[in-house]
Parts: C-alpha cells; structure tokens; sequence
C-alpha cells in the first residue's frame, strides 16, 4: 500500500493551514490502516500494533530535525503506554494489557 493511499493527498492541506483537527485526523487514518487485521491465507488475519507520535511546527520557527525529535519521543512515549497515537500537547493514555491466548498445544495437553 502507497502512502498517499492511506491519507489521501492529506498532506498537501496540513502543511497550508497548518490545522493540527487535520494533522490528528490523518494519524489516526495511518494508524487505523496500518492496524487493521490482514488476511495473508493462514488461520486467522494477522494483526499488528502501532505507535505513532507526531509534531507540528512551522519550519520557520522550528527545525526538521527538533519536528523528528518530538515526533520520536511521543512515539516512544505511546508505545510505553500500550500504543496508539500521540500529538502535540496530549497525554499517554495506559491501553489495557491484552489476554494472551492460549495456543493449540497449550489446549491439547
């Protein structure tokens, strides 16, 4: 799947208007495409986690590289709390830990 498939040109508003309602919207599309359950011919679909942080800022006021930090930083931050998507000036909100399951031959015994 092409970037541009999952936001749909979402970029091209958020860098004119700077609208971080936007900004937000298009993260939780990534991350809501990026996670949905894939069919690759086995069992069950395959599912994956994901924490994604972003940051916003005029590249007139702040650098890429200071952007990339922040950005990384809230990734990591969301990732601790149990994943999801975190911006600028939100907090981590603790996901509850998932039930493992049990596999086949831990029933079969």
């Amino acid at each position: 799947m092409q970037p541009q498939t999952i936001v749909s040109g979402a970029f091209s508003p958020c860098r004119r208007c700077g609208n971080e309602v936007v900004v937000r919207r298009m993260a939780e599309r990534i991350h809501r495409q990026l996670t949905r359950p894939c069919d690759i011919g086995v069992v069950r679909p395959v599912t994956v986690g994901l924490s994604l942080g972003y940051a916003t800022g005029l590249l007139s006021q702040v650098s890429l590289d200071d952007l990339m930090h922040q950005a990384d930083a809230r990734s990591y931050a969301v990732k601790r709390g149990g994943g999801g998507v975190l911006g600028p000036g939100e907090r981590v909100h603790r996901q509850p830990a998932a039930t493992p399951s049990l596999g086949r031959r831990a029933v079969a015994r």
